[in-house]
């Protein structure tokens, strides 16, 4: 596995994406991935990039029903041997100009 090409790649995606959000617009970037560059690193480098964008860390209720998946950086995670899951990491992010 090119993780490297991976992270590359979902920068490429989410700058895609990113100029089609109005203000107030909200972004979820899910992978079935627990790697680290395909994962956080991404985010952290969409942010150096993308100044107009922040992690999103309203209420996730709905995303977070046992409150283990959501850590203090606003990051989702479901990891198989502890949540009886697949590996999954997301995050929310919002559009807070234009």
């Amino acid at each position: 596995m090119d993780l490297r090409r991976l992270r590359v790649d979902q920068l490429r995606f989410l700058g895609s994406l990113a100029p089609l959000l109005k203000r107030g617009g909200r972004l979820v970037y899910c992978v079935c991935s627990l790697e680290p560059e395909e994962s956080q690193y991404v985010v952290e480098d969409f942010l150096k990039n993308q100044a107009q964008f922040v992690i999103d860390r309203g209420p996730v209720e709905l995303l977070d029903v046992d409150g283990r998946l959501m850590d203090s950086s606003g990051f989702f995670r479901s990891v198989p041997h502890e949540h009886d899951m697949d590996g999954f990491f997301a995050v929310r992010l919002k559009r807070t100009t234009i």
